[in-house]
């Protein structure tokens, strides 16, 4: 993976799951202190099993694919798109990741590593609740979706 500045993507940023109807001023904390990720196709993002995620990952470009590997093939999650986050389980209980993640196609994946997320959280009440709030009814959203598929 490659780095590049994450500033023309503040638009998409500001649409995206985690940070939908932040305050410019917080949306200026978001933005400053992160990076912008490139992956190739096919290349690895997060493992599962890791010991937790290094922050929140939101994509700005491209495809990322959810999967659990099996001896018997990779079984697909999910497949998220511009706006959609992930590693927020990890960065918010500490526990290990819970699915392995790969670019499907090139990808740009906006990248906030976890002591900055903690420290605007901290500081920022009006904009942890928000982010809370946006990542809660995300999961609320796939838990109804996995009861209803089966």
């Amino acid at each position: 993976m490659t780095l590049a500045g994450p500033h023309r993507y503040r638009a998409i940023l500001a649409d995206s799951v985690p940070f939908r109807g932040l305050e410019p001023g917080a949306m200026d904390r978001v933005v400053g202190p992160a990076m912008l990720l490139e992956a190739a196709p096919g290349s690895p993002v997060l493992f599962e099993g890791e010991r937790s995620s290094p922050g929140l990952y939101v994509v700005v470009e491209g495809e990322v694919e959810v999967y659990q590997p099996r001896e018997d093939g990779d079984v697909r999650l999910n497949l998220l798109q511009r706006g959609d986050c992930f590693g927020e389980y990890s960065l918010i209980d500490g526990k290990p990741t819970s699915a392995s993640l790969r670019a499907v196609s090139a990808a740009r994946l906006y990248f906030l590593p976890s002591g900055l997320f903690q420290k605007l959280v901290i500081n920022d009440a009006q904009a942890a609740a928000t982010i809370y709030r946006n990542l809660l009814v995300q999961l609320i959203a796939r838990l109804r979706e996995m009861n209803t598929a089966g």
